[in-house]
């Protein structure tokens, strides 16, 4: 798809009153660079030349924001989030000062509000209906960035406390992760909760499993089963019954890779859940632990789906009380769509019409690729909801055009609602949003193109280069080798189709894979 004026929602020059600013590159969070790693070790290849050692981001982030990244300081920042007496008052007199006549003082302010780690979202959402137009501005303006940047300042802290495995933080740990993205929330708080424990904590997390909080329920289960194992069956069984499905996935997880039976049926109920996702991993659990199928799909027909639930259930209750099974769990791991010898699995599209995939595409030495004829794209038939999508692609002769299309709800037609990431070359990365598909872009909602957030990370022509995409409850997450281009929010939630586009452009690809997320 050829370029057109960048649209970047949310822009404003340094007056906050209007124009264009220069758009800063993003700051990669640990997770992003882990999963990126993750993904070479499993394939096997190398981090990209042009990279070289890829760099502690989170460090780098701490250090942005005036924060050492050793014990001391991450304890000291991490303190701020426990409750604090003074924290309203704190809030309030920082808010009065968004008003002040001295710029320097409404500079100090709207910075001050920023960087505060329990982010008052609602004392600055009542500041932003202010009569005040100063104040009404700033509090917006702090709205829109303030919150996004200490996001990405908390899970910094909290990937090096799990890197570290900075010990006796607990505490800190369970009242920082509200500062975190949700989507992230329980794989962060969970990776430095299970780090930092330690015996004393034992009362601290069990604490945590009664609370409101379902992501702090989830995290202090998998916490408390990694600090007691099988002293603390007892309490995981106790939640067994928990109101919310995410949790009840994650215990029932924790006590089968324990080997008890008790996690049977919760987890054959959860293939009656609305959430795909738990349908899924719930199917996949239990297909591992016994080895059966039942004719499940989590992604089939209402009717028949419910009458294979049944049968895992009824099985769940009876058969498989006494049954012998396989634990612990094992995850299945990367999925292959392109096997690399042809296109089972495949379906084309060309100007509009369901096409013979061969009149566009071929596979040759492993290599998929897209001839120069016809505009359409290529889809796989099933759909996916949490998702890691890596993709390897090259420009094997001069530049071209194409992209990946995701969350695609329903292929068919020349342009189906869904999310573009660039493949043009120099452009990899931007967005485009293909007819009335919904999405915020930098906080706002966005149409047509949005722009990669930072320089060009492609290789030269012909050499390789791969997109990593993350879909996760709604929000997506790109890079282009190792180096973050873009990001999305309030996608919608629910299976979508994935697809390569083709452009009247030769375009080749050797890899194309799907991790399996979950909360």
């Amino acid at each position: 798809m050829k370029t057109r004026r960048d649209f970047i929602p949310g822009q404003r020059d340094a007056t906050g009153v209007g124009g264009r600013m220069h758009r800063s590159r993003p700051v990669l969070t640990r997770a992003g660079c882990l999963l990126a790693l993750a993904v070479l070790c499993v394939l096997g290849g190398d981090v990209p030349a042009e990279q070289g050692k890829v760099p502690d981001a989170d460090v780098k982030t701490l250090t942005a924001a005036g924060i050492n990244p050793d014990a001391s300081a991450l304890r000291s920042y991490l303190k701020r989030f426990l409750p604090s007496a003074d924290y309203e008052q704190k809030v309030a007199a920082l808010i009065k000062d968004l008003g002040a006549q001295k710029y320097a003082v409404r500079e100090r302010a709207t910075k001050a509000l920023a960087s505060l780690a329990v982010f008052p979202r609602a004392a600055l959402e009542k500041a932003a209906q202010s009569d005040n137009l100063e104040v009404r501005t700033r509090a917006n303006g702090v709205l829109e960035r303030g919150d996004e940047q200490g996001q990405r300042v908390a899970m910094a802290a909290l990937g090096i406390i799990a890197k570290q495995e900075i010990k006796g933080l607990a505490a800190e740990v369970l009242a920082a992760g509200a500062r975190c993205p949700k989507s992230a929330r329980v794989r962060v708080v969970t990776a430095a909760l299970t780090a930092t424990a330690v015996a004393a904590d034992a009362l601290l997390l069990r604490r945590a499993l009664g609370g409101d909080a379902a992501w702090r329920r989830a995290s202090a289960a998998v916490a408390l089963d990694h600090l007691l194992a099988g002293k603390a069956d007892k309490d995981l069984a106790s939640m067994l019954k928990d109101p919310d499905d995410h949790v009840l996935l994650t215990v029932a997880r924790t006590l089968a890779n324990r080997g008890r039976a008790a996690s049977l049926v919760p987890l054959a109920r959860l293939l009656g859940s609305k959430d795909y996702s738990l349908r899924w991993q719930s199917a996949e659990a239990l297909r591992w632990l016994s080895g059966k199928q039942f004719g499940y799909d989590a992604y089939g027909e209402g009717d028949k789906r419910q009458a294979a639930a049944a049968k895992w259930l009824a099985w769940a209750k009876g058969e498989g009380q006494k049954a012998k099974l396989r634990f612990p769990i094992k995850a299945r791991g990367v999925i292959q769509l392109f096997n690399g010898k042809d296109l089972v699995g495949w379906r084309a599209v060309n100007n509009g019409q369901q096409v013979d995939s061969k009149t566009n595409w071929r596979v040759e030495a492993g290599v998929l690729r897209c001839n120069d004829t016809g505009r359409g794209y290529l889809y796989h038939k099933r759909p996916w909801t949490d998702y890691e999508l890596t993709v390897e692609w090259r420009w094997p002769g001069g530049g071209g055009d194409s992209g990946v299309w995701f969350m695609m709800a329903k292929p068919g037609g020349a342009r189906p609602p869904c999310l573009e990431a660039q493949l043009l070359s120099g452009k990899a990365g931007d967005f485009w949003v293909i007819g009335d598909f919904a999405l915020k872009a930098r906080g706002q909602g966005a149409r047509g193109h949005v722009a990669k957030l930072a320089d060009s990370s492609e290789k030269p022509l012909g050499q390789w280069n791969r997109m990593t995409i993350r879909v996760v409850n709604g929000t997506v997450d790109v890079k282009v080798n190792g180096v973050r281009q873009n990001e999305a929010t309030d996608c919608p939630r629910k299976p979508g189709y994935i697809a390569l586009q083709t452009e009247r452009s030769v375009i080749e690809f050797r890899r194309v894979q799907v991790r399996p997320l979950g909360r």
